[in-house]
């Protein structure tokens, strides 16, 4: 080895440690930021499924089972207009289950003219196929003057209906559809605006 060393110019043995020294600093160095960036992913990745989880556990709500409706419907006959908009906001609790509340508006012209207003509760459930059972409560605002039997004093009161009943949805894909209700009023007396049984045409989307 003393021999060939002998031989070898001193600048080269030098030039090659220092190149190979140089290599060594530069694999060393890669490895070092490679294991840095490696822990860094896996932390980041742990952060955005932890986040995930965090939103699944505060959302209350998954907007894909939010279901919109609307009943709707305007007549003429006889001289009589009647003008119904009453849009309805649903909840899919389960694939079977739907709960939900809505707002009732209606004007009426005819024998007498009236505006009536209110809100509802309502619960459906599948029964069989295509068919669901209809749960449902509301309180309106009526005009005692044309509601009420003469035993109100004030201008307006509040009439609250409990129906049940079932309803027929058209079979199509997802959560839309339209919705044919037929109810009946369990609580109904001279007080009601409405005749038993209550038929409804309503659209969900």
């Amino acid at each position: 080895m003393y021999i060939i060393n002998n031989y070898i110019p001193k600048f080269l043995l030098y030039r090659d440690s220092e190149v190979w020294l140089l290599n060594m600093k530069h694999i060393t160095t890669i490895i070092f930021v490679l294991i840095i960036n490696l822990g860094y992913s896996q932390d980041f990745i742990k952060d955005e499924e932890l986040e995930k989880k965090e939103k699944k556990t505060l959302s209350i709500f998954d907007n894909e089972k939010i279901v919109y409706g609307l009943n709707f419907d305007l007549r003429f006959w006889s001289g009589e207009f009647l003008f119904n908009f009453s849009p309805k906001t649903g909840y899919l609790v389960t694939p079977e289950l739907l709960m939900g509340v809505g707002v009732e508006y209606q004007y009426y012209q005819g024998y007498f003219t009236t505006i009536i207003y209110g809100a509802s509760a309502f619960a459906r459930y599948k029964v069989y196929k295509e068919f669901y059972a209809h749960a449902e409560v509301n309180a309106i605002s009526l005009e005692s003057q044309w509601y009420g039997a003469g035993l109100y004093t004030d201008n307006r009161f509040i009439y609250s209906g409990n129906y049940l009943g079932i309803a027929y949805k058209t079979p199509e894909e997802g959560k839309g559809g339209v919705v044919l209700s037929v109810l009946w009023d369990f609580t109904y007396n001279e007080n009601s605006p409405y005749m038993n049984p209550l038929v409804r045409i309503g659209y969900y989307f």
